[in-house]
């Protein structure tokens, strides 16, 4: 049994990109996709982790979303146990614009 158990009932799989400007209506282009997991006690686990402490991240889960939060986590090293759900896992969008270093957090249902 770890020492610390988080508990995420409502994760996420966050994707983060940049683009040098965001303005309506316009196709705007994007550096590279990174992907997290991510959810308070999820971010709570991972970062524990690196820290090296006895952790498990504990969540639920469901869909293409919730497999990739998964594999996220196992790729991280960090002690996870999922729960399927029927439903999807929700993702959220973050856009960094370079020119002025602002970051738009996009969150969704």
């Amino acid at each position: 049994m770890p020492a610390l158990i988080t508990l995420t009932l409502n994760p996420a799989l966050d994707l983060a990109t940049t683009t040098a400007r965001v303005a309506p209506t316009h196709k705007l282009r994007c550096g590279p996709v990174q992907r997290f997991a991510g959810g308070g006690g999820i971010n709570v686990a991972r970062v524990l982790h690196r820290l090296g402490a006895d952790v498990m991240a504990w969540a639920v889960a469901g869909g293409a979303a919730g497999a990739q939060v998964q594999q996220l986590l196992a790729d991280e090293g960090v002690p996870t146990e999922l729960r399927p759900i029927a439903g999807d896992t929700r993702e959220n969008f973050s856009v960094v614009e370079t020119t002025t270093g602002q970051e738009f957090r996009f969150v969704l249902p």
